[in-house]
């Protein structure tokens, strides 16, 4: 039995907003691509590429 049922039902591509701020609880990965100033597609595509939530924001090429 897991002891973060509310996480786990939360959508996969929705990511804890408290990595970036604690003003709320969750905030959509395009929602992040964009105050990162990153396209959406890239950031999926590196955390389907087991990327960190932070590189895969913050890397910029």
């Amino acid at each position: 039995m897991s002891t973060n049922s509310a996480e786990e039902s939360q959508p996969k591509n929705n990511a804890p907003l408290s990595i970036i701020c604690n003003d709320a609880p969750y905030v959509t990965i395009s929602e992040l691509a964009e105050i990162y100033d990153i396209e959406t597609n890239i950031v999926q595509k590196r955390l389907k590429a087991h990327w960190s939530l932070e590189k895969a924001l913050t890397t910029h090429n």
